[in-house]
Formats: structure tokens, C-alpha cells, sequence
């Protein structure tokens, strides 16, 4: 647990009161004159800041290590200085959470007040950062989401952390991330000690609203703009503004945009850069309405799915149609299988056109329809080693629009036969190409939204095919196996470069 940091109007430098709980074999050290708290043995000094200290001491009557804080002024602290002191330990001690750090004790020995909480020997996720740099995409994201959850449970309870940041982020020994120091909190319903207009928090993290002293607006929205933040060190190994002095610092906050996370680091998707930029809106009511919602976006992310700071309107859409990066990522094995459903597409789809020609009876229709699904399963059941549905998040979503897309076409085709019967010369054949010219069009916008941004081009291809149908309806079979052939051959060639990157990356 870090010592509280100063809460007077006076700004220290970023981070200069990080007092991080690593091991406390090498960096603890039993200072003399240390504190004889009854129950506790002090093992060692762990660290200290403006306001109070922190040792590592064994908790006597239960036999545990844990981190005792102590007011540094003792006998001697004021009452502001006094009433933080407790008012922490109330606020951390009214969150049950396995991401927030529990407290064990609080009380007074000898004019001096102290908090026993739990010892987490992993250090602080600054010193983590330090000693990593940049984290990958999906490590970033499960560790900010279970942080984000840690500050949803103090949001609950009505309690606003207002300096979130790496050095108030601890680590167990297993690597999980517990939120501490809760010496600047806010809570709901209690008179708030900050001065109206004084700047609080590590001037880096802070929101524009509190780097602009608007004490009174610096609520939960605060604290998921300090988690942007963080998501965004984690993703690029830097923080989204740095200046010489604190004065600059703070207006760059207030007033600048962040660089795009893909900017400084292009390898990051950009579902999670938008997840990261929502977070660091200047508009408080503009991010995300609440910290549960980040870790739920973040989860998404996780799953493959798709994430809620990403536009869905049709401006959204159209804007994102040519820079979206898609998930395709997980699919770079299935470009011979999309070649090959490519071939198939085409010599079904010819086969069909000589139909509607009348050169071939409507019969060989049905043999056609089911030799393409057979083969086009037996395909897939290669490709995946006898594994024909979807294992993953992304593969369940192209999976459900494809499977959507199939069902929607067959259906079509059944209400064209039965509201004009059932003729045996083929003339049906090329109207119900054009139904499903128009259905491949929505199947592609929607996969647009979720999967490849390339999607929606794709979409618009399909609308302007079904149009183009009408100029020589008996060859729309034929033009609808060509514009499939293509899109298949494209997304297979993608797929193959996408696989080739992979393993020059991993030969590197």
C-alpha cells in the first residue's frame, strides 16, 4: 500500500510519490526507531511519501504479512491531515472487491493512527511497466479490465478514486491487479475536504476537468479517463501528454487532443485504440458511461466481438468502410479453402446460368446445390481436421452470418417458387439471383461492422450486381458465381499475405 500522498493545492511531479510494494526482500529495511505497534512486528520499511509511511510487518495473533501505514506527523498531524487518514481507511475498507486492496485493521497507538492491509508482494504496475515497456494488445486489455472492475465496485459504493494511476495499482503474486490508495477518494454523501478550484491527483492521469480544478465536476468520469490512460501507457509504453512543467502539462490536458494510439503503435488493433480514445474524451458525458461498461467493451475485445466505442450509425460505417483492420487475423489458414470455394462458386453458378439458357434441365439444379454443399463442407472439415463449427468468438459471429445468409437465400427461393409455381424451364432462376445479390449486400454490411471494414465495399459490389442483373437476367447466375469468385479470391489472398507476415514475425 503507498503512503498517502500530500493533498494540499500543491501539485508534486507525476509520480513522485509512488512508494511500490515489490518484494520487500531486497528493498525493505528495518529503519531505526521504527514504530512498536501493539500486535504487529515491523520487518522493514517499504517506502514513503508527503504524508505518511508504509512498512512490511507480520500481524502477530494471525501469523500474515502485511503492509502497516502510518501518519508521518504522528502526534503532531492536523486535523485535515488526520481525517484523510481515517476517511481512507473508511472508503477502502466499504469496497469488497478481489481488485481492490482489503483492509484488515485501523485505529491509534500512541497518538499515532495506523491501517494494516494486505501485503501485495508483486510491486506496483509502474514499477511493471517500467520494467516491460509496451504490453501486448490482449495482456493490456485483460489487465485494464479487471482494474476498471476494481474501480466499478468503489463506484458502487459511491466513492470516486481521483488519482488513478501505475503506482496505485498493485500486484499480487500472481500478477493480479488490486486499486489502493484511496487518499484523495471522494465519497458520496460526505463533505469533500479539497478546496473548490485546487488541482488534485498526478497532473499525468488526471482528467481535463480535474486538471482544470473543477473540483465539483470530478466524479466517476474522472477515474475511467485515468484508466484511459493507463490502457494507453500499456499499449505504448508512454502517456498521452508530456511537458516540461506542470502549468504546460495541465494545459495540454485541458486543451490538446492525444495522439492515436495507432500512431505510436501500429500493431494495435483498432477496436481497442477506439476503446482507449473513448476513455479520453474531454467531454465527461461523451466517454463511457460508467467503469463496468469499459471492462464489458474490454471483455468484447477479448472475445472478438464487437466493442461499443466503434460507431454503428451509418456515417460511422461509411467513415471507418476503408481504414477498419478486421479479425481476420484468426483466419489465416483458410485461404486454400477459400480458393477453393471460390472454384466451386463459379462452376456452380455457370452450371446454373446454362439452366436458365434452357440448355440444361432444372433437375441438374438440385444435384448442383447439394455437390456445392457437400464439397464446400467437406472443405471446411479439412481445413479444421473434422471440426466444422466455430470454436472462437469471431468464428461464431461469420459462422452466424453465413449461416444467416444461407437460410435467407433458401427461403427466398421457396417464396419466389411458391408465389409463381413451380416451372420446370428455369425462368425463375436468374429473379432469384437477384434476391440473393441483394441479401449478399446486407451479409457483407454486417460484416462490415463486426469483422473487415473491406466488408462493406463488398456490400455495395452485390447492390449494384443485383442492378446490373436486370440488363441480361438469363447470364445473372453466371455474373452472380463471378462477383462471389472474386470477393472469395480477394478475401483468400489477404488471408495467405496476412499468413505469410505472421511467419516472418516469428522467425524474427
Amino acid at each position: 500500500m503507498n503512503p498517502a500522498d500530500d493533498t494540499t493545492a500543491q501539485l508534486p511531479p507525476a509520480d513522485a510519490a509512488d512508494l511500490t510494494q515489490a518484494s520487500g526482500e531486497v528493498r525493505a529495511y528495518v529503519p531505526a526507531g521504527a514504530p512498536d505497534v501493539p500486535g504487529y512486528d515491523v520487518l522493514g520499511e517499504l517506502g514513503r511519501g508527503g504524508m505518511g509511511v508504509v512498512y512490511r510487518a507480520k500481524q502477530k495473533g494471525l501469523n500474515r504479512v502485511v503492509a502497516l501505514k502510518m501518519l508521518l506527523g504522528g502526534t503532531y498531524a492536523d486535523g485535515t491531515e488526520l481525517a484523510r487518514f481515517f476517511g481512507e481507511a473508511e472508503v477502502v475498507a466499504a469496497v469488497r472487491h478481489p481488485n481492490v486492496i482489503q483492509v484488515y485493521e485501523y485505529g491509534q497507538h500512541d497518538s499515532r493512527p495506523f491501517l494494516s492491509m494486505e501485503f501485495l508482494p508483486g510491486g506496483s504496475l509502474a514499477d511493471f511497466l517500467r520494467a516491460k515497456g509496451q504490453l501486448d494488445p490482449t495482456a493490456a486489455a485483460e489487465l485494464v479490465e479487471k482494474v476498471a472492475l476494481g474501480v466499478d465496485a468503489a463506484h458502487e459504493n459511491g466513492i470516486v478514486h481521483r488519482d488513478i494511476k501505475p503506482g496505485n495499482v498493485l500486484l499480487d503474486e500472481c500478477g493480479e491487479p488490486k486499486v489502493t490508495d484511496f487518499g484523495l477518494a471522494k465519497r458520496g454523501g460526505r463533505q469533500d475536504m479539497t478546496r473548490t478550484g485546487a488541482v488534485m491527483g498526478t497532473p499525468n492521469y488526471m482528467a481535463p476537468e480535474q486538471a482544470a480544478g473543477r473540483t465539483k465536476f470530478v466524479g466517476p468520469a474522472a477515474d475511467i479517463y485515468a484508466l484511459g490512460v493507463i490502457l494507453y501507457e500499456c499499449l505504448t509504453g508512454r502517456v498521452p501528454f508530456v511537458a516540461d512543467d506542470t502549468m504546460k502539462l495541465l494545459a495540454k490536458v485541458v486543451e490538446d487532443e492525444p495522439p492515436p494510439v495507432r500512431e505510436l503503435a501500429p500493431a494495435v488493433p483498432r477496436d481497442l485504440e477506439a476503446i482507449c480514445l473513448k476513455c479520453l474524451k474531454k467531454d465527461p458525458h461523451d466517454r463511457y458511461a460508467s467503469a463496468h461498461d469499459l471492462a464489458a467493451d474490454l471483455q468484447r475485445f477479448q472475445n472478438g466481438e464487437a466493442v461499443a466505442a466503434r460507431s454503428t450509425g451509418v456515417f460511422g460505417l461509411v467513415a471507418g468502410a476503408l481504414e477498419r483492420e478486421g479479425k481476420d487475423i484468426e483466419f489465416t489458414g483458410y485461404a486454400n479453402v477459400l480458393f477453393g470455394f471460390a472454384a466451386l462458386t463459379l462452376i456452380a453458378d455457370g452450371l446454373y446460368t446454362m439452366i436458365s439458357l434452357k440448355q440444361l434441365s432444372l433437375w441438374w439444379g438440385v444435384g448442383i446445390q447439394w455437390t456445392r454443399v457437400v464439397l464446400m463442407g467437406a472443405l471446411v472439415a479439412v481445413a479444421r481436421r473434422g471440426h466444422i463449427l466455430p470454436r472462437t468468438a469471431t468464428e461464431r459471429q461469420l459462422w452466424s452470418i453465413g449461416c444467416g445468409y444461407a437460410v435467407a437465400c433458401l427461403f427466398g427461393s421457396l417464396a419466389l417458387r411458391m408465389s409463381h409455381g413451380w416451372p420446370e424451364d428455369g425462368s425463375l432462376e436468374p429473379l432469384m439471383y437477384q434476391v440473393f445479390a441483394v441479401l449478399g449486400a446486407l451479409a457483407f454490411f454486417a460484416l462490415g461492422s463486426v469483422f473487415s471494414g473491406r466488408c462493406y465495399a463488398f456490400g455495395v459490389a452485390f447492390l449494384l450486381l443485383s442492378c446490373a442483373m436486370s440488363a441480361a437476367m438469363a447470364y445473372a447466375p453466371l455474373m452472380f458465381g463471378l462477383v462471389w469468385a472474386g470477393v472469395l479470391t480477394l478475401f483468400g489472398c489477404r488471408l495467405r499475405m496476412l499468413a505469410r507476415k505472421q511467419a516472418a514475425e516469428a522467425a524474427k
